[in-house]
């Protein structure tokens, strides 16, 4: 069962699954995880948010994402449980081979 503050209707555009939040939920309950980073921003995070865990660090790359998750956040009273950062995309090379990823600096 996900928490009440978490809606996936809220979310339209690359939101996870009912069933993968709750397959998440379940896992983090189950293997009882404190902290959590992760790459992109949303329904996610807010259920993140909503187990109040140790540290939640979250990358977004897109600033209007980056608000609208902010703004969801603050709604739903959890934005102090979160460490939501803007963190546009760059060229970077690993092994050789140039990718974009997230400017950390």
């Amino acid at each position: 069962m996900l928490p009440e503050c978490v809606n996936p209707s809220e979310f339209t555009d690359w939101a996870l699954t009912s069933e993968s939040l709750e397959w998440i939920s379940q896992f983090v309950k189950a293997v009882g995880i404190r902290k959590v980073i992760e790459c992109g921003s949303g329904l996610s995070t807010i259920l993140f948010g909503s187990f109040k865990l140790e540290k939640v660090l979250s990358l977004e790359h897109d600033s209007n994402w980056y608000t609208y998750t902010c703004q969801r956040l603050q709604e739903k009273g959890l934005l102090e449980y979160v460490d939501l950062q803007l963190c546009p995309l760059q060229e970077s090379i690993l092994n050789g081979n140039s990718v974009k990823w997230y400017e950390i600096d």
